[in-house]
């Protein structure tokens, strides 16, 4: 640990201490850029309290915390990461080529394999070459071998860019363990069906009032552990009080008892998680994603049935870094960044058509209507001797009319040669404004970043960012 993370672990251990807490699954290569936007948030957060109370009579610290939610079993989004290759294009690498989008394994049983290193090499000669790669690609190297734990992977990345922050790791496959979420286990299962009423009501009324319902209740809103997997307790429609695990079935008594035996093998579902959260962490804000911000106003009433203090949730920073070409090119273009906002077709599209030399479109239009004519004439006249012939002559022009259209695009492309430079110009921004069709912050990891500009103007462009309103998205 850095010296400011031991101090915050002594902290933590006083009552005199809150958390400002974000959190986000296993990614590999540190999963995407809004990761670490959403840890920074949380740092930032923790200073502005720790300034604002140093002067009062409170004597109240403030830590960040980063929740690992390593009891997930999407392992196929964890292992799933991408970059902008040497080329300009969006490049995919995955933690694992083996893995199913229907296996249940949680991400924290889950190591890595010999085939790593081949993936690693890959993403070495994707890299663009910087003054910054070498260095970077031995630590990647040496975080990502063969045996270690996913989840161990990713703490060493996050530490190798946080560790001077202060931010606090937490696992809560750990947590759950640990049996620390025992009492709320029990009281979910001893009162089957409350916290979905309470959920239910709540979406009732965000309904009336045109809201979108983030996420959907269960009977029972927990998961069950079992042989390194993460199931499903659901509900046995044809008979009552009864609830099937995997190929298992309880009664609700048997799984009141399993509880009582083994509240280590119980995990919150989407909705109760927070609760259990901050259950187990005193915490005053929660740095949230969009689809957080919209579930916590589902279970403000969990937070009082289970007695847990329900904290702040505030959105988390949201941007999109540039390079100095691309905000060259967008200077000198005279284009917003909202242009590059949008899939490569549309804007290969619409760039075509502006190139287009109209001469040569006008000639091939004329011919094409000229052929056509001539061509009804031919099937009038032809038809006069024998109907059967007609078919014939339109065949031909079938025929005619597609040599016509590959002629089109040929002289298109031909034309898309001439300004190959701008297309690329075109292209290049829509690659790490929009890569893969979304925003850049879901697409990208920060290794790609940190290999452009090193990892101190990296972390400095992230502290820059947490000084802007967290409510808006921004263009760095």
């Amino acid at each position: 640990l850095s010296e400011s993370q031991e101090r915050n672990l002594k902290n933590l251990c006083n009552n005199k201490t809150l958390a400002t807490i974000t959190g986000q699954q296993v990614g590999f290569l540190g999963g995407p850029l809004y990761t670490l936007f959403k840890a920074m948030s949380a740092i930032r957060l923790a200073e502005q309290l720790e300034n604002e109370y140093k002067t009062s009579n409170a004597n109240l610290n403030f830590v960040p915390v980063f929740w690992i939610e390593d009891n997930d079993h999407d392992s196929l989004e964890a292992s799933k990461i991408s970059i902008i290759d040497s080329k300009n294009e969006p490049c995919d690498f995955y933690a694992s080529s083996s893995k199913q989008s229907g296996d249940r394994k949680t991400v924290s049983n889950l190591e890595l394999r010999n085939d790593i290193a081949d993936e690693i090499e890959k993403l070495t000669s994707a890299l663009p070459e910087t003054p910054f790669k070498e260095e970077l690609v031995q630590k990647i190297k040496h975080i990502y071998a063969p045996g270690k734990s996913w989840r161990d992977a990713f703490v060493e990345l996050m530490q190798y860019i946080l560790a001077d922050t202060g931010i606090l790791f937490l696992s809560a496959s750990l947590l759950r363990r640990s049996g620390v979420w025992s009492d709320l286990v029990k009281k979910e299962l001893e009162s089957i069906g409350t916290s979905t009423s309470l959920v239910n009501l709540a979406n009732t009324i965000l309904d009336i009032n045109g809201y979108h319902i983030q996420a959907k209740t269960s009977d029972i809103n927990l998961f069950y552990h079992e042989n390194g997997e993460r199931l499903k307790i659901e509900e046995n429609s044809n008979e009552s009080q009864k609830y099937r695990i995997g190929e298992k079935e309880y009664h609700y008594k048997e799984l009141r008892e399993l509880a009582e035996e083994h509240p280590e093998r119980f995990s919150p579902n989407v909705l109760l998680r927070p609760v259990f959260q901050d259950f187990a962490i005193p915490t005053i804000a929660y740095i949230s994603g969009p689809s957080e911000i919209g579930y916590a106003s589902q279970i403000r009433e969990l937070y009082k049935f289970f007695d847990v203090f329900m904290p702040a949730f505030i959105p988390r920073h949201s941007a999109t870094i540039l390079s100095p070409r691309v905000k060259r090119f967008l200077k000198s273009s005279k284009l917003d960044q909202k242009y590059f906002m949008r899939p490569w077709q549309e804007i290969e599209a619409e760039l075509a058509g502006e190139i287009a030399d109209a001469d040569i479109e006008n000639a091939i239009d004329h011919a094409e209507k000229h052929i056509d004519e001539d061509l009804k004439k031919i099937e009038s006249e032809i038809g006069r001797i024998d109907k059967n012939y007609e078919q014939s002559v339109r065949a031909v022009k079938a025929k005619i009319d597609k040599l016509i259209d590959q002629l089109r695009k040929k002289a298109i492309s031909a034309q898309k040669k001439q300004k190959s430079d701008e297309f690329a110009k075109y292209r290049q921004a829509n690659s790490l404004i929009y890569p893969g069709g979304t925003l850049q912050e879901r697409y990208i990891s920060p290794v790609y970043f940190i290999n452009q500009m090193g990892l101190e103007e990296f972390k400095e462009k992230l502290t820059e960012l947490t000084f802007l309103e967290s409510n808006r998205h921004w263009y760095l």
